[in-house]
């Protein structure tokens, strides 16, 4: 697991609202807190179906108080060849959770296991892949 704090907050939700950067996730969770709470279980949609309604609920000039996403992505076998992992990994998803709260804004890395692995490996690929991609968003 890694934190990764993005110090360019209105580059990066430019790309995460409005550009098809994120497309390719899946998303668990949305949780927004404006004047008012929106709390979305994504049911692993594509988050390409519910960026429209982020844009809705997000834009404006005046900044929401938290927002949350938690982005999924299954390990196919392309990512798992990238990665470097083994065929049966136990790997159920690779997690990419983005917040902003309190005028800060980071991505936080992270793997779900099916069963134990001892072996990191592949965490610690998801983690550089999660922040190159993070680093290429917001140059």
């Amino acid at each position: 697991m890694r934190a990764i704090e993005i110090k360019n907050i209105s580059g990066f939700m430019k790309k995460l609202l409005m550009t098809e950067a994120f497309d390719k996730f899946r998303v668990m969770e949305i949780e927004i807190k404006r004047e008012y709470d929106l709390n979305i279980d994504g049911k692993d949609l594509p988050y390409e179906r519910l960026r429209p309604l982020m844009y809705q609920h997000l834009k404006g000039s005046e900044l929401p108080h938290k927002v949350r996403v938690i982005f999924k992505s299954d390990l196919s076998d392309e990512l798992k060849e990238r990665l470097g992992a083994s065929p049966d990994t136990g790997v159920g998803a690779l997690v990419l959770r983005v917040q902003y709260e309190e005028g800060a804004l980071q991505a936080v890395t992270g793997v779900s296991y099916d069963r134990f692995s001892p072996d990191k490996d592949l965490e610690n690929a998801w983690d550089k892949m999660s922040e190159a991609f993070i680093d290429g968003l917001v140059e």
